[in-house]
């Protein structure tokens, strides 16, 4: 079952009515999933800009992965697009800056909150003494959820694998640091979490 929840935009009621209308739409369908297949901010008709975008994002997530019946959510949407339809005309032709990139895939600040958000797993906690970085990483629990395999940590030319880590796991991993930050990579080879630090 999938379901486009646009109930702070498009339906002009309040985040705090989520819960309860995915609640009552559930139970009309029992044992069924639901998909949220769409969700965001559609600008200009809707204003607040790119802070509004990052505020309800990280508040429709948590509701939304509060819900046994949720499978997942898909965001819209990726990047401002050019349409005969668009509400913004600050270009020589009308477009939709419904995005968390604008029109030329320049990310904007939503971008960086919906990667984290979706990351499967919680940097939880980092330590760094005499060039090592202790991290503990947390399986994520609500959306998205699912085993890690073969993930790794990277920094510069150091790479340590995550062989597993599952749902409300909790592991603690060592890697030398030879640049600012760490990186958690996919086995694709896409980056799904990043960490800025120093060393004190």
């Amino acid at each position: 079952m999938m379901f486009n929840e646009y109930y702070s935009t498009w339906f002009r009621k309040s985040l705090d009515v989520i819960g309860g209308e995915l609640d009552r739409i559930s139970a009309e369908y029992p044992n069924k999933a639901m998909t949220i297949s769409e969700w965001g901010l559609c600008e200009p008709a809707h204003k607040g800009g790119d802070l509004r975008r990052i505020k309800e994002m990280t508040e429709q997530l948590k509701i939304y992965g509060s819900k046994d019946y949720v499978a997942g959510a898909i965001y819209f949407c990726l990047n401002d697009y050019r349409t005969h339809m668009g509400e913004d005309f600050t270009y020589a032709y009308p477009q939709r800056v419904h995005g968390v990139c604008d029109i030329f895939l320049n990310p904007k600040p939503s971008y960086y909150t919906l990667k984290k958000e979706s990351s499967p797993l919680i940097i939880k906690s980092v330590g760094v003494k005499n060039g090592t970085a202790t991290i503990t990483l947390l399986g994520k629990t609500a959306i998205p959820s699912y085993n890690l395999k073969n993930y790794s940590i990277v920094s510069g030319n150091e790479k340590v694998i995550i062989d597993k880590l599952e749902p409300g796991q909790e592991k603690t991993f060592k890697i030398k640091i030879n640049e600012n930050h760490f990186s958690i990579i996919r086995p694709t080879g896409f980056e799904v979490a990043d960490y800025q630090f120093q060393e004190k």
